[in-house]
């Protein structure tokens, strides 16, 4: 190695451990004290021990018809390791992150000399934006996808299997495949597409959320506000609230002028790359094309942000870049506060929100835990009637009414759960109150519908158990 390579290595080596201390620095306290909560709780404690069966092509199905192996695969190893420890967990998503966005310097200062490039990755990994992806485990998909995309651009030798990896992690990752469209690339692509018609093939999942059941019509009225919001949001001062399940009754022509202007920004750089990076970011999230499980989400303004830090990225006054770093930073800090714990987030987050039926839900699910029980049974029930065809909120509902000893509005409310979707503890409560009101309709429901869907719940088994053993007492 000569010294000029020697040198470039350990300047590169330097940059790395700023975005590590750094990270510590904002989200270390995250790392030590946030908890599983949310989607963690299904995806990484519930489904401990699949993960850890799963083979590589089924590992992806954990979800449905979603097809992330490379994240169930992760999370699998993750628990081998170190067990249900979230410390672990968040360190390592956090570290990949932080890696992500030092490769994105990197990129980034084949474009610009001097600080900039630096203070632009720094900016991006700590701005409050970002904080989801940071510290949610689930989010962890997000994470993959990014960091290996990054690597394909970045390294030309490894660009083949990082772009399989990319994709492998979540489907985002096949837009750097359109990023860098070549005859190997497309390979990428068949390849990817062949492991995941084996697994899951190429069905759409079945969503409930407010955009994606509106009408065509009532979705164009919205997406003004969806561009706007990944503008808008850049601005580090602006309150982040996790779920986003609203709709626009009317188009904002605001909106959608400030988006026309920084599109026009866009075009007038003549970046190509960049450009189609932006193009394809904020194509896929707009809600044009498909409507996707949320309005909006922090964690989907990772490719758009990214690119604009591309076309925009300045090469004067470097003093401003660390100013809006440490303002990024600082508000970032607080932020990973709210990512505590899920009473925590819930409670932080529900008066921002609009129409956040998720956010009520979980909401409530906190307090129950908490022994809440009747403020619990509000939050259950405003959840049902903001959304009253998912499963969840009305299986919650169900658990509220048979703890007060309504065992008909209880009926009532699991059955709803189960006619709206195969959610498996609305089966496993709707078995155990038809064993208590009713055990030859409970039989029925256990052997024809419940097992049949869940055979592996072993509270449904248990139940199938106790119901033979009070037929045969009674013979």
């Amino acid at each position: 190695m000569s010294h000029s390579t020697y040198r470039q290595t350990w300047e590169n080596v330097k940059v790395l451990l700023l975005f590590y201390a750094a990270a510590c620095v904002v989200y270390g306290h995250a790392v030590l004290h946030n908890v599983f909560l949310w989607d963690d709780e299904e995806q990484i404690i519930h489904q401990a021990d699949g993960l850890m069966s799963g083979s590589f092509y089924t590992a992806g199905n954990q979800q449905g018809v979603y097809y992330k192996p490379l994240m169930t695969l992760t999370y699998a190893l993750l628990r081998a390791l170190f067990g249900l420890d979230a410390r672990w967990f968040h360190a390592v998503q956090l570290g990949l992150f932080a890696s992500a966005c030092y490769f994105l310097t990197r990129l980034l200062s084949r474009y610009a000399g001097g600080p900039w490039p630096v203070l632009a990755g720094l900016i991006f990994m700590l701005h409050p934006l970002q904080t989801e992806v940071a510290l949610y485990s689930a989010d962890l998909q997000d994470v993959l996808y990014f960091f290996f995309g990054l690597l394909a651009i970045l390294y030309p030798r490894a660009r083949y299997l990082c772009l399989l990896l990319s994709a492998l992690s979540k489907e985002t990752g096949l837009l750097f495949i359109a990023l860098m469209p070549d005859r190997k690339s497309f390979g990428v692509l068949v390849l990817y597409s062949v492991m995941r018609f084996s697994s899951v093939g190429f069905a759409l999942s079945g969503k409930l959320q407010p955009i994606s059941i509106c009408s065509l019509h009532e979705r164009l009225m919205t997406v003004p506000d969806v561009l706007s919001f990944y503008i808008t949001s850049l601005v580090p001062t602006i309150p982040r609230v996790s779920s986003h399940q609203w709709l626009s009754t009317a188009p904002h022509w605001g909106a959608l002028l400030l988006f026309c202007a920084v599109a026009l920004a866009v075009v007038s750089r003549r970046n190509l790359f960049f450009g189609a990076w932006w193009a394809l970011g904020m194509g896929l999230h707009s809600q044009i094309l498909v409507p996707l499980d949320a309005t909006v989400a922090d964690r989907w303004a990772l490719m758009p942000t990214a690119a604009l830090l591309g076309l925009f990225l300045p090469k004067r006054w470097p003093i401003l870049g660390v100013i809006f770093c440490l303002v990024s930073g600082w508000f970032g800090y607080q932020r990973s506060f709210s990512w505590r714990d899920g009473a925590t987030l819930y409670a932080t987050d529900l008066p921002r929100s609009r129409g956040a039926y998720d956010i009520e839900n979980n909401l409530g699910v906190e307090l129950y835990r908490q022994g809440h029980i009747d403020e619990a049974g509000g939050h259950f029930l405003a959840s049902v009637q903001l959304l009253p065809t998912w499963w969840t909120n009305w299986n919650n509902l169900g658990a509220y009414f048979e703890a007060h000893g309504q065992l008909d509005r209880a009926l009532e409310c699991y059955q709803q759960a189960v006619q709206h979707g195969h959610y498996y503890l609305a089966y496993e409560n709707l078995a155990q109150l038809l064993m208590r009101i009713d055990p030859m309709q409970a039989r029925v429901f256990v052997d024809t519908q419940a097992i049949p869907l869940f055979p592996a719940s072993q509270k449904l088994h248990e139940i199938k158990s106790i119901l033979e053993q009070q037929v045969s007492a009674d013979r």
